[in-house]
């Protein structure tokens, strides 16, 4: 799944150890339907730094060859602000898979057309605006009438598009396609070794392309890594274990160091890879419960290094005995803690974990199943792996909710999104937005609530950027910039400041473009948040 992800870094200084505790609550839920004849599927969602929900997915009609991709845009008070349907040329079906969003506010969404037609599906590429207008589409296909689907869908800076999946041609293969700002198409490139799908794809630090998918080889699945330049020549290709359970739950994400990490499952063992830009596997870690069954669907990592994963371990064909089960690595691949969540002590209800995603202190949500009761269930962990709430969500009439994604943004509320079941409309895209209530924790005497540091805005920012903060209490305050690497680039305040609220302008004129921390210390309070540069 693709969702915002706004890390922590430690940058070679000690930050504040104590835990903010948080209470949560639902702030605004929104089920989007159309009317009493049309089902809706959310498959991805995207939160962005302001807030904002993006969902794509399909909208059905009584017949399958009236489906259509569907993708809409919640601004953070949960308002609709606009919802756009892709209805294949042929109304032969469509619908949306992933969807990522720039920096800028532009849309992109990548699924399958004509998915009615005999196998001969066409991989599909939607571009809208920030308020909602397609610019253009693209439906890719390698050979006439067979099959090929859109999988994942990323952009660099500049605005190209990068788009990855599978195609068939006597069994399936992996593309990746590249096209500028206006949907103009600026190559393609195609692997194929003996049968593989491309599943994720996202760009390192270096600006390589990335791929991650699977790969089926004398009758048996491995996991794959593909690296390509910007010009889509090829680099290496590397692969991984054996067995591989599910060729779908794989997922990837790529650290700060561009190594890439991919989870998924191998032989009912939840699996775990790191590989290094070379292309040689650093590490690999296989996780196998006590009950045998153990199904892996997603994974992020943090600033440090340090990587999450989730998804379910039970006994399999016992629905009733699966607990979302989560664990943390260290960048070297030792395991750092493992939680299991099954509920309330009696631990008969059963949980699926399906997704995960990580905010700016490295605090860890999940969504999942409650499988008794047929709920979207959201989880939170700290970094040192405590869990902090659960909480629920039973849509309409007790009837089935099944989760699909979820996100935070860099104020710390919480998206979880999922299908929902209504007697009435049939299956509407829920979209849960979450609120955290800071509890303050005394530190030296002062209650960390006395304190506060706002995300800058705009943000992404060229030339410059106002960062808000304010304090309760006089207290003497230094408010740095740094860099990447940690280095110190700027300070833009070091004096004693009496209670108040105050704004502060960083305009930069020398600084390359990247991502920078902006540090505010106060006594023993420290807080530090992201903010990147865009010349």
């Amino acid at each position: 799944m693709r969702r915002l992800r706004i890390l922590f870094i430690l940058i070679g200084f000690q930050l504040l150890s104590n835990t903010i505790y948080a209470q949560v609550s639902e702030n605004w839920v929104q089920r989007f339907t159309s009317d009493s004849t049309r089902d809706e599927t959310v498959n991805d969602m995207f939160v962005d730094a302001q807030g904002n929900v993006y969902v794509t997915g399909s909208q059905k009609g009584p017949f399958q060859s009236q489906l259509e991709a569907v993708t809409v845009k919640y601004n953070s008070l949960g308002i609709q602000e606009w919802i756009q349907n892709y209805q294949a040329p042929s109304n032969n079906g469509a619908f949306g898979r992933a969807i990522h969003v720039d920096a800028n506010g532009f849309v992109y969404v990548t699924g399958e057309n004509a998915i009615i037609s005999g196998g001969a599906n066409e991989a599909l590429i939607i571009k809208y605006n920030p308020t909602g207008t397609q610019l253009w589409s693209y439906r890719f296909q390698y050979v006439n009438q067979s099959y090929a689907g859109g999988f994942d869908i990323t952009t660099d800076l500049t605005g190209n598009v990068y788009v990855t999946g599978e195609y068939g041609n006597g069994g399936n293969n992996i593309f990746l396609i590249k096209f500028d700002p206006s949907g103009n198409l600026i190559g393609q490139t195609f692997y194929n070794s003996s049968s593989e799908g491309g599943r994720k794809i996202a760009l390192d630090g270096a600006g390589k392309i990335i791929i991650a998918g699977y790969i089926q080889d004398n009758d048996s699945l491995s996991f794959i890594a593909l690296k390509y330049e910007q010009n889509l020549d090829f680099v290496w290709a590397s692969r991984y274990g054996q067995g591989v359970g599910n060729i779908n739950p794989i997922d990837m994400t790529i650290d700060n160091n561009s190594n890439i990490i991919i989870a998924g499952t191998s032989n009912l063992d939840y699996a775990v890879v790191k590989i290094k830009p070379t292309g040689l596997v650093q590490w690999s870690k296989l996780y196998n419960s006590v009950t045998g069954w153990d199904n892996c669907r997603a994974v992020v990592k943090d600033d440090l290094g340090n990587i999450y994963v989730t998804g379910e371990t039970g006994t399999l064909g016992f629905p009733l005995t699966y607990k979302i089960t989560t664990i943390k690595y260290s960048p070297d691949g030792n395991e750092v803690w493992l939680n299991e969540f099954s509920g309330d002590s009696t631990g008969t209800d059963g949980y699926t974990g399906y997704d995960i995603a990580i905010d700016n202190l490295a605090n860890v949500y999940i969504i999942g199943q409650r499988y008794s009761n047929s709920d979207i269930t959201t989880l939170k962990y700290n970094t040192a792996g405590s869990l902090q709430w659960a909480i629920h969500y039973n849509g309409l009439s007790n009837s089935q909710d099944v989760p699909v994604a979820v996100g935070v943004d860099p104020n710390g509320n919480v998206f979880s999104t999922g299908n929902s079941l209504d007697f009435t409309t049939g299956y509407d895209i829920a979209i849960i937005k979450y609120v955290q209530t800071p509890t303050s924790v005394e530190v030296e005497g002062k209650s960390i609530s006395s304190f506060t540091l706002k995300q800058n805005y705009p943000n992404p920012f060229n030339p410059s950027t106002t960062i808000k903060y304010s304090v309760s209490i006089s207290e003497f305050l230094t408010l740095k910039v740094y860099d990447l690497l940690g280095r110190e680039v700027a300070t833009l305040i070091d004096e004693y400041k009496p209670a108040g609220s105050y704004e502060v302008e960083f305009e930069v004129s020398e600084l390359s473009s990247g991502i920078y921390f902006y540090r505010l210390q106060a006594g023993s309070f420290v807080e530090t948040k992201k903010m990147i540069l865009l010349r």
